[in-house]
């Protein structure tokens, strides 16, 4: 009952120096103990009642009682609590309410126990409130933070931990969560500051914990769900766009409310009115950190043609034509006030001396002079008249000058963000300039001077050197994209391939450069063939932007999805179907009367005349070869002998495996071989005759294949794909309003405003730095640590809810705007409005009047059993 140590005592509870008084206490804190525990809020106001208490604080017997209501869980208690004047969480003890048993999440999670148990010792000591918080940043916080880690959305849980001083209602919020206690979290939730916030993160933890609880999942995500509404409820209470667009923009720590949503991943929240019109305004750099202002609808061509063309650009000319006229301005005036120089300077040392000379007056009258005053004391009379002259003279003058106000403003305005790094422009740009670079990739697929293979290769050219420093330029722009700490999207998995490719062909050409390489110099041609399939598929999402192509770019992106889980079934029938017709045609014996026909064929296709003719170039041999294979039905397995780089594969091959195993890899990896037919027959890359000379077995396997592949999987694929196309245009209105804030994100915080190649050195120093930082984090100091924490989460830089204590620390710290709170009251009106129609509050409201009834009956009877008593001690007197 004493757990509280040093907090303030009432004046009815005295010192305790006496016994009796001691005894009372004890009897009075067991009692409020006892009716906590019983939840009697009508006996712990009456217990209240009782205590002597004329200014009405919030003394320590509240302050234990609600500690201990806190553990219990008792709804009204803690509502009765919250009640009295001069309410306060300043001596509460958020530790000791993670102590409390639970079986749920936090008895769940083997850490968090593990560091509770281990501070004990510090979690119990209730010497002073500072300790007490500082023990819950140390265990809570720091287990907080690991959870934000583990999730990749680094300050979003932790942030409240680290926002204040002393405990608010936020943190007992997501305690209340944590625990289930809904209830009890609504009403932590209605004290809040910036409920908005509050209610997007208890969505966001009910949906962590139904991850780790998978048997109460469904209930959790409703409960989210929930949650995300309310938020969305609480915008939407907003009666204009400005009184939204306050709370929207409102910053706490790194995020935004907008921000925030992004992180959590919010979409209907971030599907709302008001946010897309606050999106639209930001996209187009209509918002207060920034100096210009596009039009609503300007077209991609109208943008490109500003930023390509700064001379026409309207902002840029506006700019120069009113520096001009301030400039013409500014020498017109400088004659007319050249002329009035003196004559002001001349009244403001009058206005002075006058000022100075009245108050040196007045002061004389008001306190005569002592003619026996030393020197000293005269010279510092002088001295003190004079400072007061110099200080009106300054004054005046600054008056003169205009103060710096105009000098302050225009400071803020150059710090605001100017055309080109409007997140549309930099949009446009990039898309520009990854235009020509599909342009200039095209150019170098083509520049291959075959007349001088294979003895020699192409030097490296001027357009090959360009294009190999924009390549490197975009591989580090993602990279540098992908480790930014605003970074709130995963590196998609076709991106990374796509410059691993780009990586690997460039190398490969760089080392042909220096030497004569074959191999490496068909590798470079084949990675770069490959590798222009993504470079042309990153166009659509460039162009995703736009609502129709977006729409259809989620689409595609679901049934990616799909088909790599089909993909993964179809290679497993095909597997074995390729096994088998391996096994097949190995076991049968050689059909020498096929070969022959298949032999005489290829040289009625490719003639010794047509194979002398074109054979210094393409190989006449291999055409005959090829001719065989393509006509031969696997009697025989010839394999392809390399000459130059008449069969690039086949060099392939080569240079990773032996002579032999690479020719008998080459044959069997021809497609008309044995193992490679089931691969192609899919798409009905085969010929019936075929089948006439193909071993026994094949002919119904074949068609067992094909019914399987062509018809069952096949149109299980088209299933999938219906499937997902109906899910995802349900839904697709909001998924491309989450995407769509996604990429404006990236292109105001994230992304360079200098595209690539322009910002290859750009991009090289941030990637430095972040080597350098990761390499030298063994070396830093503990001390130098610890410092860079606190100056992490500097308690003036974040703010989640309000502290409900008198002693909230304010200083400097980023207070919600008064929206935040007016919107919340509405919301709650309007839920309270709702809730008086339902029967369920009508009969709640019945049993409260019964309740009051019963209570003030009870007061009569203890009232009349008291009378009773004194009438009988007075009778038995």
């Amino acid at each position: 009952s004493s757990a509280l140590g040093t907090a303030p005592e009432s004046s009815a509870l005295g010192t305790a120096a006496d016994p009796l008084q001691h005894a009372q206490r004890r009897r009075r804190m067991r009692a409020i103990q006892l009716a906590v525990k019983w939840n009697r809020p009508l006996v712990v106001e009456a217990i209240f009642k009782e205590q002597h208490n004329p200014k009405g604080e919030f003394t320590k017997s509240h302050q234990l009682a609600l500690q201990y209501a806190l553990e219990l869980r008792r709804y009204d208690v803690i509502r009765l609590l919250m009640g009295y004047q001069g309410f306060s969480l300043q001596f509460v003890n958020l530790c000791k309410l993670y102590l409390v048993p639970n079986d749920g999440f936090l008895d769940s999670d083997e850490k968090l126990q593990r560091e509770l148990l281990t501070n004990q010792g510090r979690i119990r000591d209730t010497t002073s409130p500072r300790r007490s918080y500082e023990c819950f940043q140390d265990v809570i916080g720091i287990w907080l933070k690991n959870i934000d880690k583990a999730e990749g959305r680094p300050g979003v849980l932790s942030l409240s931990a680290f926002a204040e001083t002393a405990p608010h209602f936020a943190h007992l919020f997501t305690w209340s969560v944590f625990l289930g206690e809904y209830s009890i979290a609504d009403l932590f939730w209605r004290e809040c500051d910036d409920p908005a916030r509050v209610a997007l993160l208890g969505s966001h933890q009910c949906l962590l914990i139904g991850n780790k609880m998978v048997t109460s999942k469904e209930r959790l995500e409703e409960q989210a769900e929930r949650y995300e509404q309310v938020a969305v409820d609480v915008i939407n209470a907003a009666d204009s766009q400005t009184d939204a667009f306050a709370v929207l923009e409102h910053k706490e720590g790194r995020f935004s409310l907008l921000d925030l949503a992004l992180q959590l991943e919010m979409k209907r929240f971030l599907a709302h009115r008001h946010c897309q019109a606050l999106l639209d305004r930001m996209w187009n750099g209509r918002h207060a950190g920034s100096s210009v202002e596009l039009p609503e609808n300007i077209s991609m061509t109208a943008l490109l043609w500003r930023a390509t063309m700064p001379l026409t650009n309207p902002h840029y000319t506006a700019k120069a034509r009113s520096l001009y006229q301030k400039k013409t301005q500014d020498e017109a005036s400088k004659k007319a006030r050249a002329g009035l120089k003196v004559e002001r300077m001349l009244a403001i040392a009058k206005d002075a001396m006058r000022a100075a000379r009245v108050e040196a007056t007045n002061a004389m009258a008001a306190e005569p002079a002592d003619l026996n005053e030393s020197s000293v004391v005269r010279r510092k009379r002088f001295t003190d008249y004079a400072e007061k002259q110099r200080n009106h003279f300054t004054k005046f003058k600054a008056r003169a000058r205009g103060g710096v106000g105009a000098k302050l403003a225009q400071a803020a305005d150059s710090a605001k963000k100017g055309f080109y790094q409007v997140p549309s422009v930099i949009f446009v740009l990039r898309f520009f300039m990854h235009c020509l670079f599909l342009v200039l990739y095209t150019y170098v697929l083509s520049y291959v001077d075959i007349s001088k293979i294979p003895e020699s290769y192409p030097a490296l050219s001027d357009a090959e050197k360009v294009f190999h420093l924009w390549s490197l330029s975009i591989v580090l722009d993602d990279v540098a994209s992908a480790i930014d700490a605003d970074q709130t999207e995963a590196t998609p998995p076709i991106k990374i391939l796509r410059n691993v490719l780009m990586v690997v062909g460039v190398c490969a050409r760089l080392e042909t450069a220096t030497r004569h390489a074959p191999v490496l110099y068909s590798m470079y041609q084949i990675l770069l063939s490959f590798n222009v399939v993504f470079i042309a598929f990153a166009l659509i999402e460039y162009r995703s932007y736009s609502k129709p192509i977006g729409v259809l770019y989620i689409v595609i992106q679901r049934m990616m999805q799909d088909l790599v889980i089909f993909m993964e079934v179809f290679l497993y029938i095909v597997v074995g179907f390729m096994l088998a017709f391996y096994g097949l045609y190995s076991g049968a014996t050689p059909n020498e009367g096929a070969a022959a026909d298949a032999d005489a064929a290829a040289d009625a296709f490719a003639p010794a005349d047509f194979a002398d003719s074109y054979g210094g170039t393409y190989g006449g041999e291999q055409l005959q070869r090829g001719a065989r294979r393509a006509l031969r039905t696997g009697a025989s397995h010839p394999a392809a002998e390399a000459e130059g780089v008449e069969d690039q594969v086949s060099e392939l091959w080569e240079a990773a495996f032996s002579q032999e195993t690479a020719e008998k890899l080459d044959a069997h990896l021809e497609p008309t071989s044995a193992l490679m037919k089931p691969m192609w027959a899919v798409y009905g890359a085969f010929e019936l005759e075929e089948l006439g000379n193909a071993p026994i077995g094949v002919a119904p396997l074949m068609w067992i294949y094909v019914l399987l592949s062509s018809v069952v999987l096949v149109n299980l694929l088209v299933a999938m794909f219906s499937d997902t196309y109906t899910k995802v245009v349900e839904q697709a209105e909001k998924e491309f309003r989450y995407q769509r804030y996604q990429r404006m994100y990236s292109a105001q915080n994230v992304w360079d405003p200098i595209p690539p190649p322009f910002s290859l050195p750009i991009n090289a120093l941030k990637l430095f730095r972040a080597a350098m930082r990761v390499l030298l984090a063994p070396f830093r100091t503990g001390a130098a640590a610890t410092a860079r924490g606190a100056a992490i989460v500097d308690p003036s830089r974040f703010s989640v809810g309000g502290t409900g204590s008198a002693a909230d620390v304010a200083g400097g710290r980023s207070k919600p705007p008064a929206q935040s709170k007016r919107l919340q009251l509405k919301y709650l009106e309007h839920v309270e409005a709702e809730e008086a129609q339902t029967v369920e509050y009508k009969t709640t409201e019945v049993q409260g009047a019964m309740n009051q009834i019963h209570a003030t009956q009870g007061e009569q009877f203890i009232l009349l059993r008291d009378l009773i008593k004194d009438v009988t001690e007075s009778a038995a007197g």
